[in-house]
């Protein structure tokens, strides 16, 4: 095939480089120089995949030109002995090979190459490294540092638009904002349960005419939880939902540290889908707290036929999946990952699009562009890999804003070597049996739902106890568990096929709530398990 005058040079680079006939490359001048450095990023756009589909037709190049170990050699000797002139091509470089690092699909051997290069680039030029370390404490202190009070400020139209759209979640939800201005908007905008939908919606308001923005999957979360929100009422009393409307302002109380207001958030969105799912002729009543008599559980549901069962719900996302050699302070991660790092993709592309001047994130942040915020299977690997920057701090000690920090650091602010993506997975009928497999024992075998159904069946023994002591006959009792909430359990992240992942859990489950049924039914209690999933 005959090779076009245009890409002449650069396949005698190669077949140079490849051969290791580097006396006929030109590295002694800084013109020759700064071709050789233009050669290799081209190289590095060519050669992301293995396949060869990126490489054009009238190119000899092999897909793992980097994997060459006279490649190494050569590039190794050229980065030590660049021009001081040549910085600006070289910080061009380095950029290039931070997104190849992020970009390249195939076996990891040129990748890791790549980053041992970048390396030595830093080592000829320091001020990269400086430049990349300045750019990451710029941003990290740019994410903690917008207040709530700033963020509304900017959408008062779109605050207007929701009350009229929304009237009820607005009323619950986004009208009690106003006690809590100063608040930092990165617990706002990284919760996933309640208010990381509402502040999205804010910010994208001005733009939802615009046929790059996806209004349904913007407005969809909020019609949710305004229907549900609007089918409680009509089944609720003026009292119980003034209950209701207590809570959603209590949970503000927490919304100083982000994973406490997650926590609540995802405990009252339980009660609120279960509440929705009761049936149109029931009446459900939000309980009060009961601080100095005992908890209360979470509501009484009034039957059309008078009878009356209690409702606790309880919300967890179980602990799935880990090896034994990582259980333990991984775990943490475990729980953060799966909470944190889709909503905090968002707030990365939110602060992108509002900070002046704009932040470029495919210079300092590849693994953002290339992995959309990256998923929690390439996630946890990479959290180990990275050094603490709070001394000996036990992890578990950590406070949220430096568990965010660390996590922005490991997903964003550098070109790791994302091993999860370079292992051969096995079939998928395979890796559904392992999930299987893993399910039944994250739910069996863990202290997760012991736990939980321990807490819970207290609950409702004690309020059963209460109702009964005030002449009222309860027929039902009943904890209900949010299955949704375990995205990691149920969804496969190497697959768009999801198996039947969630009956599997269901089956687990009630297995493991069979003992604490029949320990009710000795006291004659009627006890159920309600697995609540939208």
């Amino acid at each position: 095939m005959e090779i076009t005058p245009a890409h002449q040079a650069l396949q005698n680079f190669v077949w140079a480089v490849s051969y290791g006939d580097f006396d006929d490359v030109n590295v002694v001048t800084a013109d020759g120089q700064e071709q050789a450095l233009d050669c290799l990023m081209q190289l590095m756009k060519y050669c992301l995949r293995f396949d060869s589909t990126n490489i054009p037709k009238e190119l000899h190049i092999h897909p793992e030109f980097f994997a060459f170990p006279s490649v190494e050699k050569f590039c190794t000797s050229l980065f030590a002995n660049l021009d001081n002139r040549l910085f600006h091509k070289a910080e061009a470089v380095f950029l290039r090979g931070l997104a190849f690092t992020a970009e390249y699909i195939g076996p990891p051997k040129s990748r890791e190459i790549i980053y041992r290069l970048l390396e030595k680039l830093q080592e000829r030029f320091p001020k990269l490294k400086e430049m990349q370390s300045k750019a990451i404490a710029a941003f990290i202190d740019e994410f903690f540092r917008p207040t709530l009070g700033e963020f509304l400020d900017q959408y008062k139209d779109a605050e207007n638009h929701l009350q009229t759209t929304f009237p009820l979640l607005y009323e619950l939800f986004v009208a009690p904002l106003s006690s809590v201005r100063d608040r930092k908007l990165f617990n706002f905008y990284c919760n996933p349960w309640v208010y990381h939908p509402i502040m999205r919606y804010l910010a994208y308001y001005a733009q939802l005419a615009s046929p790059t923005i996806n209004r349904s999957l913007l407005e969809t979360p909020l019609r949710w939880l305004e229907e549900r929100l609007q089918t409680i009422r009509t089944q609720t009393t003026t009292e119980s939902l003034q209950e209701l409307t207590k809570k959603s302002c209590e949970l503000l109380a927490h919304s100083s540290e982000l994973e406490p207001f997650a926590i609540q958030s995802a405990s009252l969105l339980g009660e609120i889908k279960t509440a929705g799912q009761c049936d149109s002729k029931d009446t459900v009543i939000f309980l009060p707290e009961q601080s100095r008599t005992g908890k209360n559980c979470d509501f009484l549901v009034i039957r059309q036929t008078g009878s009356k069962e209690l409702i606790e719900c309880k919300a967890k996302t179980p602990r799935h999946g880990l090896n034994e050699k990582t259980d333990g302070e991984a775990q943490i991660w475990d729980d953060f990952f799966t909470n944190f790092s889709g909503a905090i993709d968002s707030y990365l592309i939110y602060l992108q699009k509002t900070t002046q001047p704009a932040i470029d994130f495919t210079k300092c942040f590849p693994l953002l562009t290339a992995y959309e915020g990256s998923g929690y299977a390439q996630a946890l690997p990479l959290i180990q890999s990275i050094p603490s920057t709070t001394g000996n701090i036990p992890l578990k000690k950590w406070t949220a804003e430096e568990k965010v920090s660390h996590l922005l650091r490991a997903l964003f602010l550098r070109p790791l070597v994302l091993d999860t993506c370079c292992v051969p997975l096995p079939s998928e009928k395979d890796r559904l049996v392992q999930r299987q497999q893993a399910t039944e024992t994250a739910i069996k075998n863990k202290d997760w739902i012991i736990s939980i159904l321990n807490k819970a069946t207290k609950q409702l023994e004690e309020t059963h106890s209460r109702f009964t002591a005030e002449g009222q006959v309860i027929t039902k009792l009943h904890v209900a568990l949010d299955l949704d909430l375990s995205y990691r359990l149920l969804r496969n992240p190497f697959s768009y096929d999801d198996g039947n992942i969630a009956e599997v859990a269901e089956k687990a489950l009630h297995e493991t709530f069979e003992p604490y049924k029949a320990a009710f039914a000795k006291k004659n209690l009627d006890l159920h398990l309600l697995i609540i999933r939208t």
